[in-house]
């Protein structure tokens, strides 16, 4: 934009008492008048004068000047505020021109003023209107590509990849370059390589599973998706074996021949998982024991570590869902929410709270998990493996200590025996521990609860620590009172899997049951 040198907003300078044209030349006149007979004082007026007349002009020209940009700005943010399709912009900014022209009134302005604005005018009207004209060109250029986008999409989301090749023919050396339409070409194959993928995994994950191998899937890629392929089999078992229990419940299936066909014929559900449910099916009314209660407590618990994890959380979450379902209508299970740990619920934990558990009677599980291992794991020792044919095993003295014993080769089938007897029993000590342990804090947390409303995990840690010896100590006590009545229980001293509740022939029941889920080793 020109820019008129300050100098020239003046008239020029004669001689005598002439003051500029302008709002200050009447008054410069009379000042003149009065002042003709002091010498010197015509001139010292007319200097200040002309000085005041240039400041005046040059404040005037830089107003209008500002007049003209903010127009300028008024009318770009009108055009996007009301939608104006861009073709628009140039006719309607050559309107707004004329309006600032007239708002401007170059009439009434000092003749100075008004050739400085009248050429600045002018530039300003050619130089916006190229301006505005680039404008409009980039805002159609943006608006097609984002319909070229949008586009795009919906035909990725639906699987019309031919399609989008269309439109990207189409949109060659308009919305995008020749260099833009080869990346979008490529984009598009592997999106239509990753749709089948998916789709193949929806449809029947077992089977593709078994297929990956002939896909050329890259090392990560095999990776990722056997993580999504195991995920959507857990949730393919989770919603076949609740199908089944729905069944059962409604008397649909009603005998065991029809369970074990509609077990068998589940895809995701596991022998282990059938026979467990199958097992449920026959002990109805048979209380869930402790071991089996704290081993769906650890599997729910565990999937807090595992929220920044989304497939393998998924995964595991299915996987719980199946192990409470295959305890069929049995009583007495955890009082815990599977609902609040959906995957979709996980995920939005980790973004918002970093994944921190917020359960805090999850937190004193966990505590009491430690503190009852802390009392049961000291004394397992296992026997180490054959060195040639030397071998060593611990074995108990007369006064129940462990003593380290050298073993042959041929022995080490025995050791092992003894030794996974002994890991056994030592489990099942821990199980009654640990519940132990889990009463007395839940009574404790009832009664922080009636008088602070608030648990504190900390003040529950330093009940539990200050206590749990008094209990392990009436737990094992109760345990061999237990046992006394009935020392064919188990042989070894504990039992492999305590009954919750009933009379000496549930009790040897239960035993069979427990051969089952867990066969007693034998040497080979």
């Amino acid at each position: 934009m020109a820019r008129i040198p300050l100098q020239s907003l003046v008239s020029a300078r004669q001689s005598g008492i002439a003051v500029q044209p302008g709002v200050f030349q009447q008054t410069a006149d009379a000042t003149a008048g009065l002042l003709s007979s002091v010498a010197g004082g015509v001139e010292m007026v007319k200097q200040q004068f002309d000085r005041a007349q240039d400041i005046h002009n040059q404040s005037e020209i830089s107003e209008k000047r500002r007049m003209f940009r903010d127009a300028q700005g008024e009318f770009q943010n009108r055009m996007l505020e009301k939608d104006f399709h861009p073709s628009e912009w140039g006719p309607e900014w050559i309107k707004t021109l004329e309006e600032v022209e007239r708002d401007v009134d170059f009439k009434d302005m000092a003749p100075v003023v008004q050739r400085a604005l009248l050429e600045d005018f002018e530039n300003f009207a050619g130089s916006s209107l190229i301006e505005i004209s680039g404008s409009a060109l980039k805002e159609n250029l943006r608006r097609g590509k984002d319909n070229f986008q949008r586009d795009l999409q919906y035909n990725d989301e639906r699987g019309f990849f031919d399609a989008n090749r269309e439109l990207v023919r189409n949109a060659t050396g308009k919305e995008i370059s020749q260099e833009e339409a080869d990346d979008f070409d490529k984009g598009i194959d592997m999106t239509e390589r990753n749709f089948k993928i998916t789709t193949s995994r929806k449809a029947d994950p077992v089977t593709h599973k078994e297929n990956l191998p002939q896909m050329g899937l890259s090392e990560y890629e095999m990776i990722r998706e056997l993580e999504l392929t195991d995920r959507d089999i857990s949730q393919l078992g989770d919603e076949n074996l609740k199908f089944i229990d729905d069944l059962v419940k409604a008397g649909v299936i009603s005998n065991e021949a029809d369970l074990i066909v509609n077990l068998e014929g589940g895809d995701g559900i596991s022998g282990e998982l059938a026979k467990q449910y199958l097992q449920s099916y026959q002990n109805t009314l048979k209380p869930l024991s402790d071991e089996e209660f704290q081993d769906l407590e650890d599997a729910i618990d565990a999937l807090e570590d595992l929220k920044d994890q989304p497939a393998k959380y998924a995964k595991e979450y299915y996987d719980v869902k199946k192990l409470m379902t295959s305890y069929g209508s049995r009583p007495n299970r955890p009082d815990i929410s599977l609902y609040n740990r959906r995957p979709e619920v996980a995920a939005k934990d980790v973004g918002s709270k970093g994944g921190a558990r917020t359960d805090v009677k999850a937190d004193v599980r966990e505590i009491i998990r430690e503190y009852s291992t802390g009392f049961t794991t000291g004394g397992i020792k296992k026997n180490k493996e054959a060195v040639g044919e030397v071998g060593v095993d611990y074995i108990k003295d007369a006064s129940g200590k462990f003593v380290e014993v050298v073993i042959t080769a041929e022995d080490v089938s025995a050791a092992e025996q003894r030794n996974s007897q002994l890991e056994m029993d030592y489990k099942a000590k821990g199980v009654v521990i640990r519940s132990a342990m889990q009463r007395e804090a839940n009574k404790y947390m009832k009664s922080l609860m009636g008088v602070d409303q608030v648990v504190d995990v900390m003040k529950v840690e330093a009940y539990i620590k200050k206590n749990s010896a008094v209990w392990v100590k009436k737990a094992l006590a109760d345990m061999r009172e237990e046992l006394s009545m009935a020392p064919a229980f188990n042989p070894s001293g504990f039992p492999t899997l305590l009954p919750q509740q009933g009379s000496l022939e549930d009790r040897a029941a239960f035993k069979a049951y427990n051969s089952w889920v867990t066969p007693t080793p034998t040497s080979e």
